[in-house]
């Protein structure tokens, strides 16, 4: 990757308008020069205010990257024509626009131009795609406005979705200081974190009364589930979550909800920023940003990210280190074909992490109230993981109306860790009788993937209709050594600590002794059919189906050289999809969807007899209506859902192994807002209920909430105050718990956001997070709980060039 400095200059035509039916009913271009329409644009560098222009005028502005260079452009607030927009953009630098033979428009220094627009340039033709309808890089808004293909392989707006959808646009993700998955989705309406430790292998992430394991990234499934959760937010562009089930895409996994992780690409223009940050409890951050063009052609496109954090926790003694560097690389082939390729790196070491929380209870049942600094892993433990992604991927044009897109992948996951379990009854008066059995687990696991498509328009019965044909292969193999289990009194370690309120950590090293190796392979191919059917003007019917082929096989080797092999196979597997979608009028739309589900369980999921359970199978049901408002900045929606699950794996303590629950059913409603609700103001609100019950009638699934609401707002200051933003967030969620002796009461937790931008350059913020220092529990089990953080502040640069 060359340099910020050598990053050359190109001639590029900024983005016009996305959504189809407006392109094909586009005005004239001298019809449109006095329409005026409504622009809430911040302050961004110019050839990105620019751009945005064009893209919601649908009047192509021709830009001359040596003119726009490290120049920011002050917001562009009010109503406007195409031209008072961009002229309002240009406001204190000494360029002009000036018409183009074709109708567009052209940048030229004010000393060279007539102000009345009666000078013209040539046109400028531009050769490069610009896929870029649902990049939120550089909107300023919490609304997704382009599209999205995390629910089924077309790309579908908002309100053309006929299931729940949320998308954490860049500019959400940067306001709450969202730096990871796990941060992300706990900021989501419907998804409930279940942190059962800090830096350790136990959080978990819930949605509709189901574990959250459907990951994907660009719309390409990922086989390492919840590995995902630790993934740095710097790569991404934005966050899709798309609650329910969705075996259209993945083609197995749970009802809970899919995550699509949609990576940054190069952008057309050069930008740049260097970000830095430190907060209490010794936490500091540093990274970098390099995109744009790499030749004077501009059809060579890269972009470079780097992130590194080192930080200390409230937590006694936990400390984590985490790395990323990100590239990626496009070529523009001709103007109907684009090749690109890139990788990501991520590291994370976790040092004394902990795992099961501190105990809940003393010998005599009264509350042991520890300090929430209390941590009892021992200074031997650690939890390390490394993530590392390789891709390329074509894209192809072929003409009216119908693209290809093929992307090739491979993945390694690599973790190594020695943790523990405390156990043991706590003497009220001295603290003593907790005992450590001390685990050793690592792996690595191996994906190759081929994800490839085709989709285009077709017209049947005097109307056009859309289909996307595909196919998805992938193998995932895994090497995991054998250390033969729990360490404890029954191997001659002595595992007994300290009063947990005074331990400092110190404790024998255990000694892990290897057993042997399990080798697994686990392969799934499928092709998949989709159709949008256009059934009257206002009405449109979604049909597709998965078939899906998967096999397990695990071949276990003791050191003594005993050899044990296990193969699970399901063949044809299918997996159908339906929503049909009504549009109310232009703003409003209803819709209902239904989905079966197929989930094999993980290979450690096993019942007495040491088998493995039967994957999980059910349906879906859900049913809404949503709005695109305000000029499509403001999205809403209003859903209930019905979700049936046979063979539910829960861990019975009594067995000591699983043991599938059949008939597990999950009703709820979810209602969520976001967007912009005025000029500078966001927000972000939702509200779910969820309740789950199993066969008998009785509550299932208590570790989570019945009730949640997700709430955040940022405003953008009017007038001489435009360069300050303030934000506030508040969490809130009803009384949850494993068991009666474990339950945490409703709580609720507040956030703050102040930025200042400073200059064109430079901006500065500070995040507050529990600003009322609640003392809540984040994660509760049989015998420990997890605090949540107290009130903690974090202070940000951004520098961007």
């Amino acid at each position: 990757m060359h340099p910020v400095n050598s990053l050359k200059p190109i001639m590029a035509a900024a983005l016009v308008m996305t959504a189809l039916p407006i392109q094909a009913q586009q005005p004239s271009a001298d019809a449109s020069l006095d329409t005026r329409r409504s622009y809430d644009i911040p302050s961004l560098q110019l050839g990105s205010s620019l751009a945005r222009i064009a893209r919601e005028s649908g009047q192509p502005i021709s830009i001359d990257a040596d003119l726009v260079r490290h120049l920011q452009a002050p917001p562009v607030q009010g109503r406007y024509t195409p031209e008072q927009a961009a002229r309002a953009a240009l406001a204190g630098s000494d360029l002009w626009v000036v018409r183009t033979p074709s109708g567009g428009w052209s940048l030229q220094r004010a000393a060279g131009a007539s102000k009345n627009g009666a000078a013209t340039l040539p046109e400028v033709r531009v050769t490069a795609q610009a896929d870029t309808g649902a990049t939120t890089e550089g909107t300023g808004s919490y609304a997704a406005m382009g599209s999205s293909s995390t629910a089924t392989p077309l790309a579908l707006t908002y309100k053309e979705t006929p299931q729940s959808l949320t998308v954490l646009t860049r500019q959400r993700l940067d306001d709450q200081k969202l730096d990871n998955v796990m941060d992300a989705l706990e900021a989501t309406t419907g998804i409930t974190a279940f942190r059962q430790g800090m830096g350790t292998d136990l959080s978990g992430l819930w949605s509709r009364g189901f574990n959250v394991s459907n990951f994907l990234v660009d719309g390409s499934p990922s086989a390492f589930g919840a590995s995902n959760y630790v993934q740095s937010t710097a790569l991404f562009d934005r966050v899709e979550v798309l609650r329910g089930a969705s075996g259209l895409m993945s083609g197995v996994g749970s009802p809970a909800a899919s995550i699509n992780m949609v990576r940054k690409r190069p952008t057309a223009e050069n930008q740049s920023s260097i970000t830095v940050e430190a907060g209490n409890w010794q936490r500091y951050g540093a990274g970098a940003d390099v995109s744009g063009p790499l030749n004077e052609a501009g059809n060579v496109r890269g972009r470079l990210v780097a992130d590194y954090k080192d930080q200390k926790s409230w937590l006694d003694r936990y400390a984590k280190q985490s790395g990323l560097i990100y590239g990626i690389g496009e070529v523009d082939v001709d103007r109907d074909t684009r090749l690109g390729a890139g990788f990501s790196h991520q590291s994370e070491n976790n040092d004394s992490p902990l795992r099961t929380g501190v105990p809940l209870r003393f010998a005599d049942g009264t509350s042991t109230r520890f300090a929430r600094s209390t941590n009892v892993a021992p200074d031997w433990s650690f939890f390390d993981t490394r993530l590392t992604h390789f891709f390329v991927n074509a894209e192809h044009d072929f003409g009216d109306g119908w693209q290809g897109r093929a992307e090739l992948g491979h993945s390694r996951y690599q973790y190594d860790s020695a943790l523990y379990f405390l156990t043991g009854s706590l003497d009220p008066s001295t603290g003593l009788g907790g005992v450590l059995w001390p685990v050793r687990w690592a792996s690595v696991d191996r994906q190759n993937s081929l994800d490839a498509r085709i989709k285009g328009p077709f017209t049947l019965g005097g109307r056009q209709h859309e289909l996307v044909a595909g196919v998805t292969l992938s193998r995932t193999s895994r090497d995991t050594p054998d250390y033969g289990g729990w360490v404890g009194p029954w191997t001659g370690y002595d595992g007994a600590i300290g009063n947990p309120a005074t331990w400092d950590g110190r404790a024998d090293g255990p000694a892990f002794t290897k057993a042997g190796d399990t080798k697994s392979v686990e392969t799934q191919n499928s092709a998949y059919l989709t159709t949008r059917l256009h059934l009257a003007e206002p009405t449109r019917l979604i049909l597709g189906a998965r078939m899906t082929d998967w096999k397990r096989t695990a071949d276990a080797t003791t050191v003594a050289g005993i050899r044990s092999s296990t193969k699970i196979k399901e063949d044809g597997v299918f997996v159908p999809f339906a929503g049909i979608v009504h549009d109310i009028d232009k703003q409003w739309s209803a819709y209902a969807s239904y989905t079966r589900i197929f989930n094999p369980q993980s290979a450690s999921i096993r019942d007495t007899d040491n088998n493995v359970l039967a994957p999980e199978r059910g349906n879906s049901l859900e049913a809404g209506v949503k709005a695109s408002l305000a000029q499509n900045r403001l999205d809403l929606g209003l859903a209930v859902f019905r979700t049936r699950q046979d063979n539910l794996a829960t861990y019975s303590s009594t067995l000591g192994a699983y043991e599938a629950l059949q008939g597990i059913s999950t009703k709820g409603f979810e209602a969520e807002i976001t967007g912009q609700i005025a000029p500078g103001w966001n927000v972000s609100a939702g509200y779910t209920y969820t309740a789950s019950q199993d066969a008998d009638g009785l509550r299932a699934v208590t570790q989570i909430p019945r009730n949640s609401v997700k709430l955040f707002t940022a405003y953008r200051l009017p007038g001489d105050w435009h360069r300050l933003t303030l934000g506030m967030g508040m969490n809130w969620q009803s009384r949850y718990g494993y068991v009666d002796e474990a339950q945490q009461g409703s709580y609720s937790v507040y956030s703050l956001l102040a930025r200042y931008q400073v200059d064109r350059t430079l901006q500065v913020s500070l995040n507050v997070a529990n600003v009322l220092d609640k003392r809540y529990y984040s994660g509760l089990g049989n015998y420990g709980g997890v605090y949540g953080s107290p009130r903690g502040a974090m202070l940000s640069a951004k520098y961007q060039f």
